[in-house]
């Protein structure tokens, strides 16, 4: 057979089409909901007594980190960047020979230019972090909890509806 023995009178909902061949981490029947990967989770349908659905963000933290940690970057290189403004570098003019050491202006601007977008490319990074969003419907019978975990938003409501219309036709017979 496929990768899950269905049972004489159960027919697959989700994913729809089923091809047996392919493979899927989840499965929702008529009799039950199949969840496959390195641990094989089953439950049945007459025993689910909560379906439900939640959101989360779990790099929220490490983005935020990544978007706190860019401003002081950014900041410092704007500072630099405007500490030389309108010096001219020194291949445009020489400086005189009795001054003491300073650096080109040139070499600040490049380094001041490579800091902001070391920094913006942190915060955009930070940013993509805090927008990762997780997706579970969540099913519960007796004392045991399922997290069904799916891509999106769009998969989250369409397994969370198909699970409720399996409840609905196994508690009616």
């Amino acid at each position: 057979m496929g990768m899950v023995d269905l049972r004489p009178q159960e027919s697959v909902f989700y994913p729809a089409p089923y091809v047996e061949d392919e493979i899927v981490p989840l499965i929702i029947t008529n009799q039950r909901v199949i969840v496959l990967g390195n641990n094989r989770h089953e439950l049945e349908a007459k025993k689910i007594t909560f379906v439900g659905r939640q959101s989360s963000r779990p790099l929220l933290f490490l983005g935020l980190f990544f978007l706190l940690t860019a401003l002081p970057v950014v900041g410092y290189g704007a500072y630099l960047w405007f500490s030389v403004r309108g010096m001219p570098t020194f291949e445009e003019q020489k400086p005189a020979e009795d001054v003491p050491e300073f650096e080109d202006p040139g070499r600040v601007r490049l380094k001041a230019a490579v800091l902001m977008l070391a920094g913006v490319l942190w915060g955009g990074a930070g940013l993509l972090l805090c927008k990762k969003q997780r997706h579970v419907v969540v099913c519960r019978a007796d004392k045991r909890v399922l997290k069904l975990r799916v891509k999106d938003k769009t998969a989250q409501t369409q397994v969370m509806m198909t699970v409720q219309a399996v409840l609905t036709t196994t508690k009616g017979t």
